[in-house]
């Protein structure tokens, strides 16, 4: 992220996107408590218009 607002981007962000599964059954619906899971990261930036031509 640091290197791209040294680059010009703006409005740079980052989220982090987890997953797991659901257990569904007749009790209700709960996340899995398995360790196995899936971590995802998005980057997103604006870059900046250039003013020289």
């Amino acid at each position: 992220m640091l290197g791209l607002r040294a680059r010009g981007y703006l409005e740079v962000d980052a989220l982090e996107n987890v997953q797991r599964r659901m257990e569904v059954h007749a009790g209700g619906v709960r996340p899995s408590y398995d360790t196995l899971g899936h971590t995802g990261y998005l980057v997103f930036a604006r870059r900046a218009a250039s003013l020289s031509k």
